[in-house]
């Protein structure tokens, strides 16, 4: 049953949005989605600090109760045009409170004016920053991501896998783009039950991070074609009402013919990346709870 703060929620982001059929503008995508980070709550018991790493921007948030072995890089998401680490600051807060580590989340080149592999190279550099540090040799780095950011996430550890760099301990997946070739019935079946997402975005954006048609099936780019073959344990949130579903489903099934290690959530009732409404409805906060008992689980709670 929805809960009655993300009934509210979810009716008056449909008023917001209600009525935009008019054809993509990207610099209009942008604007709206820069002020998206008010949609998420404001997490109790962190701070936040800027630095540089591997060349990118990074916002690190840091919360009171921390375990110093863990690291969690974080990809925002935004179809890989839009967003930043502001609009994703409070929802890493979320996400360091649960995980009990420094959550980094970098300020990766963003299409079209840096189109792929642009990001996934920036991603795989930073990544390795934290995988091959000395200083962190002990420590369990964990990569996630949402929505596009999950997929830049599983595509940057097949190409560290595919580089023999050291991997990360694990990887969280919540409601990713993994399939920009939109092959998903998902995306048909859940059309007229999306909260964010259209078709037509969709293939506005994927045109706009790939030059080239003919390279959205590459691994790199869509990481449902890749294998999960000697890749780290992965943990994956989807959501019942999610466009992109199909795109966990089908990694799920991978997962399980590959005989990978895999764990997948489905959250009932829930739209694309409902995590970032941590802080504002419970089945957000519940979760980003759910990641943290997993890296307990995983990585174990010391």
């Amino acid at each position: 049953m929805l809960s009655e703060q993300a009934r509210q929620l979810f009716d008056e982001i449909r008023r917001a949005i209600s009525g935009g059929d008019d054809a993509f503008n990207l610099a209009e995508e942008r604007r709206n989605s820069g002020q998206a980070g008010i949609l998420t709550g404001e997490p109790l018991g962190v701070e936040y600090d800027e630095t540089t790493i591997a060349g990118l921007r990074t916002v690190i948030a840091k919360p009171r109760i921390r375990n110093p072995r863990r690291q969690l890089i974080f990809l925002h998401g935004g179809a890989f045009a839009l967003m930043s680490p502001e609009t994703h600051s409070r929802m890493a807060g979320h996400l360091a409170r649960a995980c009990r580590a420094e959550v980094y989340v970098p300020e990766y080149s963003l299409a079209p004016e840096h189109p792929y592999p642009a990001a996934l190279h920036e991603c795989v550099d930073f990544t390795s920053r934290f995988t091959e540090a000395k200083q962190l040799r002990n420590a369990a780095i964990v990569l996630a991501g949402d929505s596009a950011g999950g997929g830049l996430a599983l595509s940057a550890a097949m190409k560290m896998r595919d580089e023999a760099r050291r991997l990360p301990a694990c990887l969280a997946l919540l409601c990713p783009w993994l399939d920009l070739t939109l092959q998903s019935q998902s995306i048909e079946s859940n059309r007229d039950r999306a909260l964010f997402l259209s078709r037509r975005n969709l293939e506005a954006f994927a045109n706009l991070y790939v030059n080239d048609a003919d390279q959205l099936a590459h691994p790199y780019i869509s990481p449902l074609y890749g294998s999960l073959i000697d890749l780290p344990p992965i943990y994956l949130q989807g959501a019942e009402y999610d466009m992109l579903l199909g795109d966990s489903a089908r990694l799920h099934e991978k997962a399980f013919a590959e005989d990978a290690p895999l764990r997948y959530d489905l959250f009932p009732l829930m739209p694309h990346s409902f995590q970032f409404f941590a802080g504002r409805i419970p089945e957000a906060d519940a979760a980003v709870s759910q990641i943290g008992h997993y890296l307990d689980q995983t990585l174990g709670a010391g």
